[in-house]
């Protein structure tokens, strides 16, 4: 099967949703579809989840296409081994455990052929098209601020609040993706919040006004 990444991403890409695959379903059974050689399901979380991966990945790493093609690479090794693979009620934890993974192989064989250290850059959190595009003038100081604070944050501290406010990960699949304990995954965020706290008044990261809401929950 060949479906092209940079048609993925335009806005006038078709989108099927679960329901067009059938009755609505879970994403449990889409993925059990998947396994079972649906090219529907195939396609659904291709057109679903490319523009989410490719957000993610370009946090590890600044060359787009060296991205797009880890995520290439993803979709095709799933698809040949699909009978093989284990079932998942979360498809997108299981992409982005799938991602990284290509992306640190990719990262360390481009850095081989220039005699470079073999290490994933450091994580840093970049607004999405979609972010960047919906931004208004009058936001832009405020998310200058925020982004600003981010970065004081340490690699691991913006990528656990990356993945637990924008993709709604839990603690346990933050801690896998980490490859932490779940109790050091809390204490990451913690020390995080902490930090984000003391340099800003209010929390509204890139302009997502739930994380006001979660940073009540957690205190």
């Amino acid at each position: 099967m060949n479906i092209s990444h940079r048609s993925a991403l335009s806005p006038s890409q078709p989108h099927t949703s679960p329901s067009q695959i059938g009755d609505p379903i879970s994403e449990a059974q889409i993925w059990i579809n998947f396994k079972h050689g649906s090219e529907e399901a195939y396609q659904y979380i291709y057109t679903t989840y490319f523009s989410v991966l490719y957000n993610y990945g370009r946090q590890f790493c600044s060359n787009k296409e060296q991205v797009k093609d880890c995520i290439q690479e993803v979709f095709i090794t799933l698809w040949q081994s699909k009978s093989e693979l284990s079932n998942t009620d979360s498809i997108k934890y299981y992409l982005f455990k799938a991602l990284k993974r290509s992306i640190a192989r990719s990262v360390k064989k481009t850095q081989k052929r220039h005699q470079l250290l073999a290490q994933v850059p450091p994580f840093e959190i970049i607004p999405s098209i979609e972010d960047q595009v919906i931004a208004s003038q009058t936001e832009s100081e405020h998310q200058k601020k925020i982004q600003q604070a981010v970065n004081s944050l340490s690699p691991r501290q913006r990528e656990a609040i990356f993945l637990l406010f924008y993709e709604d990960f839990t603690y346990p699949q933050i801690a896998d993706l980490l490859t932490i304990e779940v109790k050091t995954a809390r204490n990451l965020i913690g020390k995080a919040l902490q930090v984000l706290r003391k340099k800003l008044t209010y929390l509204v990261i890139l302009g997502m006004a739930t994380l006001t809401n979660r940073l009540v929950e957690l205190a």
